[in-house]
């Protein structure tokens, strides 16, 4: 991962690659047992079809996203151990850099899996080329333990998850207020002035959905693009490092 790019990226890139399916898992699971206990409770008469439907909405949501940003925090079977070289690479003198840069390669070949955070600039980075190059020099089935995860895409699937639950409290918040009911008095007193106002709703959100579509489709084909051109071009001199004095220490290792 470049050093350069945002943090919040990488770590919202990282809980989607470990977490996410879990989190799936706990979001349906828990809006069924919402879904049977709420049931149970209504036909005992403690509580209302209103309160049913929020429960099977709201809670499931907020387990989903909890399980999704902080799951490895209390889920025993999300815990992981992730080698960062930033993390784990003593920064405080060049000696002690040395080291932790000469004994690189052990941890990349006891790693079971590569990880690449992948942005824009990850290819003309010197630092990232090197640990890609030194981790497929040190294991013989690389290509089957490296996952390519562009950020953006994390983010965005994350965004996307956002934006359908907003839609979905949405319509819970229109109808605990009655702002349903006035929609619906709206349709009985002008149906066809109703329904062209949802036309044009629908049309406008149609053409927001299919802007912002082309635009990420757009912007991947263009990064897939990018990536072959920084992988055609690259040069040892050429490629952009955080700290000019890292080259020469990188350059001993490849020797």
């Amino acid at each position: 991962h470049p050093w350069m790019s945002a943090w919040w990226k990488k770590g919202l890139s990282l809980c989607f690659i470990y977490n996410h399916s879990t989190a799936l898992f706990a979001g349906h699971a828990v809006s069924l047992a919402m879904l049977v206990l709420g049931r149970l409770a209504k036909s005992n008469s403690l509580v209302s079809d209103q309160m049913v439907l929020l429960t099977v909405t709201w809670v499931p949501v907020l387990v989903f996203f909890t399980v999704l940003l902080f799951g490895q925090m209390f889920l025993s079977h999300l815990v992981c151990s992730t080698f960062l070289d930033k993390a784990c690479i003593n920064q405080e003198t060049e000696e002690e850099k040395k080291k932790g840069i000469r004994k690189l390669w052990q941890s990349l070949r006891q790693s079971l899996r590569f990880i690449i955070l992948w942005d824009e600039n990850h290819f003309s980075r010197l630092w990232c080329v090197w640990e890609a190059a030194i981790y497929f020099k040190s294991k013989k089935d690389a290509m089957n333990h490296v996952l390519i995860a562009p950020t953006f895409l994390s983010v965005l699937n994350i965004v996307g998850c956002c934006a359908a639950t907003s839609f979905v409290m949405l319509g819970d918040v229109l109808r605990v207020t009655g702002a349903l009911n006035v929609m619906f008095e709206a349709y009985r007193s002008d149906p066809n002035r109703f329904e062209c106002y949802t036309c044009a709703f629908l049309s406008g959100s149609y053409v927001c959905a299919v802007t912002l579509f082309s635009y990420f489709l757009s912007h991947f084909i263009e990064s897939m693009q990018t990536m072959e051109g920084q992988l055609k071009d690259f040069t040892w001199h050429g490629a952009e490092c955080f700290k000019e004095e890292d080259r020469p220490v990188l350059a001993e290792e490849v020797r």
